[in-house]
């Protein structure tokens, strides 16, 4: 090896990085109360991706459950403020377009009157 680690040390390294792991979602659940999820896969491959993002939806979906919310429906109050803020947005991108398109038919007027 390049970096002059034996292969104990590197076991050892890494057995020592699991530990605490373990140790800070072990601390997490139990002294502060903060339940956690640890997950270890041996690959991380496209479908191990795919089973991460289910779980999180599926975790989103549970807990707007739990509070009473509809996740899926635009009624909540930030869907109506993002819906209105992305109309602003493409307001402010429509007339910044026209002053570019303005800018350039006036730059072309400018170039025919130089060489006419």
């Amino acid at each position: 090896r390049r970096d002059g680690m034996s292969q104990d040390d590197v076991v050892q390294h890494h057995d020592a990085l699991l530990c605490s792991l373990f140790g800070h979602a072990d601390e997490l659940a139990s002294a502060t109360n903060r339940p956690s999820t640890l997950m270890l896969c041996g690959r991380l491959n496209a479908y191990m991706c795919g089973q991460l993002i289910a779980l999180a939806e599926h975790r989103s979906l549970i807990k707007a459950k739990l509070w009473n919310m509809t996740p899926l429906f635009p009624t909540q109050i930030g869907t109506s403020l993002r819906t209105t803020r992305t109309d602003r947005l493409r307001e402010d991108l429509r007339k910044l377009l026209d002053k570019m398109a303005l800018r350039a038919d006036g730059e072309e007027e400018e170039i025919e009157n130089r060489e006419g």
